[in-house]
């Protein structure tokens, strides 16, 4: 049977109480609830940590955020991008490591990110290229003037070395005299 780790609330109290009658060792409690044992022991240094709701799942989001870019640091970032409207997140971050040296400045990213939620970034959809294929860009006018080059996928002898196959073809056109 494949573990799950997380249980429902009345799983959970029925695992405990199957542990606390003696008659069943961590692993078979583990086992017959279908959760690991580390799951088990999860749950009963809740238990026994003495909070009344110990059962009940808990928010899994860090406690703290020790990377945060500061409010002033944010500010800053922001003044800056007012001040040189031009300015991308790269050098707004050297403009501002040249003023300020002694601040340790995010990220380029994070500064795009600073500017974006700000409103300070216009979003722009990135237009793809379009790729021309199956088109002639020009007719073959002599022998030996068309050529076609096609990888088509790679894949492994019988002694496991890896094949890339490249064709070639040429195709000559009848010559007219």
């Amino acid at each position: 049977m494949p573990f799950k780790e997380t249980c429902p609330v009345e799983e959970r109290i029925a695992m405990i109480k199957d542990y606390d009658t003696g008659a069943f060792s961590v692993s078979e409690v583990a086992a017959r609830h279908g959760v690991s044992r580390e799951t088990f022991y999860v749950w009963q240094r809740r238990r026994q940590s003495g909070d009344q709701r110990w059962f009940e799942e808990q928010s899994r989001a860090p406690s703290s955020r020790p990377h945060t870019t500061t409010v002033r640091n944010a500010d800053a970032i922001i003044a800056a991008r007012r001040l040189f409207p031009h300015f991308g997140p790269r050098e707004i971050k050297a403009w501002l490591a040249d003023k300020q040296p002694k601040i340790d400045w995010p990220a380029a990213s994070t500064i795009g990110d600073i500017l974006k939620q700000a409103g300070l970034v216009e979003v722009r959809r990135r237009r793809r290229l379009a790729v021309a294929q199956g088109e002639i860009v020009h007719q073959a006018t002599a022998p030996n003037a068309e050529w076609a080059i096609d990888f088509k996928g790679w894949f492994r002898t019988r002694d496991g070395t890896r094949c890339d196959p490249l064709t070639v073809m040429r195709r000559s056109l009848p010559v007219v005299h």
